[in-house]
């Protein structure tokens, strides 16, 4: 969630945010005797605000697994094998560009972008375990095959974070 989206919640835009933070910030200075409730009140506010966000996160991730994963099950067994892979692979790259994009919208930065795609990568690929075990065997191949480009996904974005942690060293100096 950004700043943003946090000043735009209600219809009345940032008035009421800006004056409550500025009450907030007021009051322990007229009123010092309320400077503890007020830290507490502060601390309540942000523990709740963080554990909605998180439950928030964690629902939408479930929904998009979940979707995910109902999607390789409908894949028919008796399909051909090209068929089968060319759908499992379709609803992998729906699944990875979903799974990025939420998790770019909803990081605070880079680093809790990339956290958070982690996350989704994790999630998916318990429950295709899971869903592997509860399966029959003609759903195998597409399982097998989608453990395989999880892995892969993960080594792949691995990669590309540690890349842009560091700075090219072929860059030319002026």
């Amino acid at each position: 969630m950004k700043v943003q989206d946090l000043l735009e919640i209600g219809e009345t835009g940032p008035l009421p945010f800006v004056g409550m933070g500025l009450v907030t910030l007021a009051v322990p200075y007229v009123m010092p005797s309320l400077r503890p409730q007020m830290a507490s009140l502060l601390k309540a506010s942000a523990r709740l605000f963080l554990e909605a966000e998180l439950g928030a996160d964690n629902a939408l991730t479930d929904r998009l697994v979940d979707a995910s994963v109902d999607a390789l099950m409908s894949i028919a067994p008796q399909t051909t094998k090209d068929e089968r892979e060319h759908r499992t692979d379709r609803e992998l790259d729906r699944f990875f560009v979903r799974a990025r994009a939420g998790a770019h919208r909803r990081g605070f930065d880079h680093a809790d972008a990339a956290r958070r795609y982690h996350k989704h990568l994790s999630r998916f690929e318990r429950a295709l375990k899971s869903a592997q075990e509860r399966a029959g065997s003609g759903h195998q191949q597409t399982f097998d095959r989608a453990l395989h480009r999880i892995a892969h996904e993960r080594l792949t974005h691995a990669s590309a974070e540690r890349r842009a942690d560091y700075p090219s060293t072929n860059s030319s100096r002026v």
